[in-house]
């Protein structure tokens, strides 16, 4: 009989790119876990009152979380931290699921993650002393590459990517970008912009350059990406807002939401932009991946580790603190098209294969 091995991550929690960590996986289940009985460790709860309640903050989500968290490390012989910014310390599920070890004989393991940083020498000790007890380990960047190895944890490290390369990405119909009409993407992400003043910023900009460009507004849509749908912390209201600021200064815009939890949805509708303007880390990714050029507005080390990793040229590149004339330049260069990552989407792709699967 083979063993059972549960991916564990931030599932179940109404974000797409924790959800495109274990779409993949199970699509590369036999390649990536040979031998292994593979499973998710997600709520399966039919009620849809129950799945937003095991998301919410509080002390009921919690304990949701808790249960859950403890059901599966009961029944897994192996499990797996299954992409994401996981490991920054030791707390929550994860401390608890550790704890039981000793009593379930769980193993633990990583794939697609990164590691650090850390907000304090305690979350760094408890990260530590987790990473001796696996048995396998794939970060995702080199930054985490480097904190494996200050972290005792070097010789087992290897450096797969993102476990978003693994997905197979639908097909990319044919595009003539040269035209007068222009489908963008712009995908906010909600705790990078707590005020709204961001997306405004970067809207405005959008209009300076597209006026700069000799395209006529009106012929340029853009879809606003609401990536990550919890009712409490989710994009819904940056979106929405964005979308009103387009429409007011002659855009046309909509918003695509992450919906039951529909991975492929999403990824064919970035997949059919013209352009992207990412600040979820992971619309950059795909965007990456399905050959859409796209600008990474960082908020995040995650987000610089894989500008660094890919090679993403300057002038693609801003961040939360840019001026309007350096987000008005980011968008000129995104309508050019004429700027492109070093490390090609196909070589990032097949070194995760290569990886992810030995």
């Amino acid at each position: 009989m083979k063993r059972r091995l549960y991916i564990t991550g931030y599932y179940g929690m109404f974000n797409f790119g924790d959800e495109l960590f274990q779409a993949a996986l199970l699509q590369n289940s036999g390649s990536v876990f040979p031998g292994f009985d593979v499973r998710v460790a997600r709520p399966r709860f039919r009620s849809e009152v129950l799945r937003r309640a095991y998301a919410r903050r509080g002390r009921a989500g919690a304990l949701l979380r808790a249960a859950c968290a403890v059901w599966y490390a009961a029944r897994a012989s192996v499990l797996i931290l299954g992409g994401g910014s996981v490991l920054t310390g030791l707390r929550g599920v994860r401390s608890l699921q550790w704890m039981l070890a000793p009593v379930t004989r769980t193993r633990f393991g990583a794939v697609g993650i990164s590691i650090g940083p850390f907000s304090s020498a305690h979350d760094e000790s408890r990260a530590r002393a987790f990473l001796s007890n696996f048995d396998r380990l794939v970060v995702r960047d080199e930054h985490s590459m480097m904190e494996a190895s200050r972290l005792g944890a070097g010789d087992r490290a290897r450096l797969g990517g993102d476990i978003a390369a693994l997905y197979n990405y639908p097909h990319r119909d044919s595009r003539d970008v040269g035209g007068h009409r222009r489908v963008l993407g712009y995908l906010p992400c909600a705790p990078a912009t707590p005020d709204m003043r961001q997306t405004e910023r970067v809207c405005a900009a959008l209009g300076v350059a597209v006026d700069d460009s000799g395209l006529v507004r009106s012929n340029v849509e853009v879809v606003v990406f609401a990536l990550d749908t919890h009712e409490e912390i989710g994009d819904e209201r940056v979106a929405s807002r964005a979308v009103s600021t387009l429409t007011d200064m002659g855009f046309a815009a909509r918003i695509v939401r992450f919906e039951n939890d529909d991975v492929e949805e999403v990824c064919r509708q970035i997949g059919q932009l013209d352009g992207a303007w990412a600040v979820r880390l992971h619309g950059a990714i795909v965007s990456y991946l399905s050959g859409v050029p796209f600008v990474m507005q960082s908020y995040h080390q995650k987000c610089e580790a894989f500008a660094d990793e890919i090679g993403l040229p300057a002038e693609l590149l801003a961040s939360m603190q840019s001026e309007p004339e350096q987000l008005q330049g980011a968008w000129r260069a995104l309508l050019r098209g004429d700027s492109s990552p070093r490390l090609s989407p196909s070589r990032y792709a097949s070194r995760a294969r290569a990886v992810y699967s030995s």
